[in-house]
């Protein structure tokens, strides 16, 4: 399998629950947070989302710099991974402002990107990612003013770690032919193209080829080299979709990438279209990117390798891909309406385990969420039969386990053989 993971290799860290933030949109009071380094912070009616009922928190910082307020009291995040910090803040023109991660137990701190305030008197949003691997036992976020004795209002606080899927295109390098490209056809609607494999290949020992056997006409005569239907069996909602693929072939082809995504009911929910590239005149592989927002949830998604019409592809003409990877990133908010901790009377065996893992201690479950290394979600159930999970599907390697009952969080570690 010829690709580049887009993830993150992080270490395997014990952890327990989510990272509590109890007050994030303030609507009737500033608890749960303390002040940082002496800024002064108290309850403001000015609500981001401009609800009749709600509030916003408004932080005066200190004459020195680094000032803010802090979330109380400390908590762990879920698991190692990637999270983003997301606020609303409104304050004074070219004024600072900053979101941290600090861990308590080390003394370590995660900062964010600086951001500065664009216009006075009006909310904008701020955004900051954190791609460590934190000490996940004891740690709290921070809201740090940058600028001396300026004053923000600060609103709707969201922690949320981000998952990429990098894994939904089959046969992505063309390797398996098994009943001719598996898992890619062409359009046989339109006559004009033929696929096969090629042993001309960017990596490895083959690539997917189209062949015009009929000449193009017109701008509307698109064909496609199409992959299968990926299902995610969840919703997911990432803001944009990444493909990117080594490519030869005649000179002067424009190659372009389609996106279809539908719900569960196989309903199509965005037909999309990227911007396209001309094969070069040159001879052998060039790589080639695109990137498409997406503005709807989905369920499933489907990869199409598209000749624009715009081409006047002659027949003769031809084009071959190979190492073609989408991936996109999603977010799980770490959810404050939980009553999350851990509950170490849910137990798991065997463990190391091999097809099937056990449950005891368990009821009124609401869902099984199995997650590898990499903080992907590799394998998810809202029931379980005989409080056994099989697990044949998952590789050897460790993996953790969370495990929703009673809106209580229990996290394990577990191993597979």
């Amino acid at each position: 399998m010829k690709k580049t993971t887009l993830l993150l290799v992080l270490a395997i860290i014990p952890f327990l629950g989510f990272c509590q933030l109890t007050n994030t949109t303030f609507d009737t009071d500033v608890s749960g947070w303390v002040t940082q380094n002496a800024a002064g912070f108290s309850f403001n009616a000015d609500d981001a989302d401009a609800s009749a009922s709600s509030g916003s928190v408004q932080i005066v910082a200190a004459a020195a710099t680094n000032s803010g307020i802090k979330s109380s009291p400390n908590a762990p995040l879920p698991t190692a991974g990637n999270y983003k910090l997301k606020f609303k803040v409104k304050g004074t023109a070219g004024d600072k402002i900053q979101g941290v991660i600090f861990q308590s137990s080390t003394g370590g701190q995660a900062n964010g990107d600086n951001y500065t305030i664009q216009a006075t008197g009006v909310w904008e949003p701020y955004e900051t990612t954190f791609t460590n691997a934190f000490d996940l036992s004891n740690l709290n976020v921070r809201i740090i003013g940058k600028t001396a004795s300026a004053t923000y209002l600060v609103d709707n606080i969201e922690l949320v770690q981000t998952f990429t899927q990098d894994s939904w295109v089959s046969n992505p390098d063309f390797e398996d032919t098994v009943g001719g490209i598996s898992d890619w056809s062409e359009d046989a609607s339109t006559g004009r193209v033929t696929s096969t494999f090629s042993n001309n290949a960017s990596t490895g020992i083959q690539s997917g080829r189209l062949d015009f056997v009929v000449a193009q006409t017109a701008n509307t005569e698109n064909d496609f080299l199409e992959n299968v239907v990926y299902d995610f069996a969840e919703t997911l909602s990432p803001t944009e979709v990444d493909v990117t693929f080594d490519v030869e072939g005649t000179a002067g082809l424009e190659i372009q990438v389609k996106i279809e995504t539908y719900d569960a009911s196989d309903v199509l929910v965005e037909n999309l279209n990227t911007g396209f590239n001309t094969l070069d005149a040159v001879v052998g592989f060039e790589p080639m990117v695109f990137n498409k927002p997406v503005t709807l949830p989905f369920n499933k998604i489907k990869l199409f390798l598209k000749v624009r019409g715009a081409s006047m592809a002659q027949i003769g003409d031809f084009v071959e891909f190979d190492n073609v990877l989408g991936s996109f990133q999603y977010e799980v908010l770490s959810t404050p309406s939980f009553d999350v901790f851990s509950d170490n009377k849910i137990k798991l065996f065997p463990n190391p385990a091999k097809d099937v893992v056990n449950f005891s201690n368990i009821k009124n479950l609401q869902s099984v969420t199995v997650f590898d290394i990499t903080g992907k979600k590799v394998l998810e159930s809202k029931k379980i039969s005989n409080n056994q999970l099989n697990i044949s599907a998952l590789k050897t390697g460790v993996y953790l386990v969370n495990v929703v009952s009673d809106n209580i969080l229990t996290t394990k570690k577990l191993i597979v053989k």
